[in-house]
């Protein structure tokens, strides 16, 4: 026969197991939440970018610019700050 204090604890620790369990399946479905959020904004991009050839050229462009940014900001920690004023926002 089961003692009426160890059926106590048995109940406290399922519940705190119950609780313990419902957190982490609610921090699980927040994350599916989010990845899903993003897929569906990478399948948005997805289909913008090919709809729209000027956009994808523009992009690249962007980020061109911007590469050539980071290289002139590496170069100006080496060698000095000279034309590097172009890039700074």
């Amino acid at each position: 026969m089961v003692d009426g204090a160890s059926s106590g604890e048995q109940h406290a620790d399922f519940g705190r197991e119950s609780l313990q369990l419902n957190k982490d399946l609610e921090k699980m479905t927040e994350q599916m939440e989010n990845v899903s959020v993003h897929l569906t904004w990478m399948a948005y991009d997805m289909v913008v970018l090919r709809t729209n050839p000027q956009l994808a050229k523009s992009f690249r462009r962007l980020e061109d610019e911007y590469l050539k940014c980071k290289l002139f900001e590496m170069e100006a920690h080496i060698f000095g700050p000279a034309g590097y004023e172009f890039c700074m926002v």
